[in-house]
């Protein structure tokens, strides 16, 4: 059986990989210091495309197209204490 250079380092590739793979210790999942809380959405039946963003002070402002006469509007809303 005759090996060529591209099969010997595969298989030591392969090698390689199976021992760190035996290595390696599941982590524990992270705890994490925060609650996720359900909020109501904000705007009218027919609204379009919400985007969550927070601003510079960490307001969380939540924006959303709706539709309004002929055409669209765009909305926004401020969350303080919990509520838009």
């Amino acid at each position: 059986m005759t090996l060529h250079k591209g099969s010997s380092y595969s298989a030591l590739a392969a090698s390689l990989l199976l021992l760190v793979a035996g290595c390696v210790q599941e982590a524990s999942p992270p705890e994490f210091a925060f609650q996720v809380t359900q909020l109501p959405a904000v705007g009218i039946n027919g609204s379009l495309a919400p985007y969550l963003a927070t601003g510079a002070d960490a307001t969380v402002v939540m924006s959303w197209v709706e539709p309004q006469g002929e055409g669209h509007a765009l909305r926004f809303a401020t969350l303080q204490n919990g509520v838009w």
